[in-house]
């Protein structure tokens, strides 16, 4: 069971007790099916209108209800982003947004189904909290917070992040970040499907999942200073993306750490042929060889 699935198994099961509504631009999925036959007026479609979506949503939180807006990324992003960014993030609207889809997770429908800037975009926002699920150990503590939730939240699903990742330690999960292995001098910094490729090129080194942005600055970099080399890996466009954020902070503060970048960088245009998850993390470098790197 993939994180989206065991997301919604959970929202299902207290919707009897919970005045929850999800508002969706996709019927797809299987948790989906019993909360539209057991509770059909709080299963809203839409249609394929994922700027309508997020408007419904937004009124319909406005109005006291706790609302998922659901559909299949890159659209719900792209598409409806002036919403997200004016309705959502400004009026800082309690909406969660859940995207399914995260890098290259859909890539055999094309290059319009790339989702690779919308960490990005979202991170623009103020006000909206990300949160990438990589295992069901994330999935248990997003709805968990959803219960309670009192801010604009984007949730990233994945279809082939479920499960358990590593052996998670937790010093507080509200710093945004877990190890999932650690040991030796280099840190690999991942989050989503690239965390378990991280774990998988790491060998005795240390693993750390970033799961959340806004993530606490302060507990990162206590962490980062710990190690000669840092490697970031994500599955987005280099410019604006995970690393980036990190590189920001760390200079903002004045930390000297080495840091490489494992990325995309499409060059002066997207590509134009088809091909799957692992042919293009093949050709970016962003599978288990290109994320590996020579340990002193």
């Amino acid at each position: 069971m993939n994180g989206r699935d065991y997301f919604f198994d959970k929202i299902g099961s207290v919707m009897e007790d919970k005045d929850i509504y999800i508002i969706s631009a996709d019927l797809a999925g299987r948790p989906f099916d019993y909360i539209r036959k057991e509770y059909p007026d709080r299963f809203v479609p839409v249609g394929i209108s994922e700027q309508n979506l997020i408007s419904v949503a937004c009124g319909m939180a406005m109005s006291g209800k706790r609302t998922i807006a659901y559909a299949a990324n890159p659209f719900i992003v792209y598409r409806a982003f002036d919403q997200i960014r004016n309705s959502v993030s400004l009026m800082d609207i309690p909406v969660t947004i859940a995207g399914f889809g995260v890098g290259f997770g859909v890539s055999v429908c094309g290059t319009t189904h790339f989702t690779t800037e919308d960490f990005s975009m979202m991170s623009l926002c103020p006000n909206m909290k990300i949160v990438t699920v990589s295992d069901n150990t994330i999935a248990e503590k997003a709805f968990g917070e959803f219960l309670n939730c009192q801010t604009p939240t984007y949730l990233r699903f994945d279809k082939q992040c479920g499960g358990e990742l590593g052996e998670t330690t937790w010093e507080d999960y509200s710093n945004g970040f877990r190890y999932i292995q650690r040991g030796g001098n280099i840190l690999f910094i991942s989050t989503g499907y690239m965390s378990q490729l991280a774990e998988d090129s790491a060998g005795d080194q240390a693993v750390m999942d970033l799961f959340s942005y806004p993530f606490n600055s302060d507990a990162l970099i206590a962490e980062i200073e710990k190690y000669k080399t840092i490697v970031v890996c994500e599955e987005q466009q280099r410019r604006g993306g995970l690393g980036s954020a990190i590189l920001e902070l760390l200079n903002e503060r004045d930390v000297k750490a080495e840091i490489r970048l494992k990325s995309i960088d499409y060059g002066e245009r997207f590509p134009s042929v088809y091909g799957s998850r692992s042919y293009w993390l093949e050709k970016y470098g962003l599978n288990s060889g290109g994320v590996y790197i020579e340990r002193d």
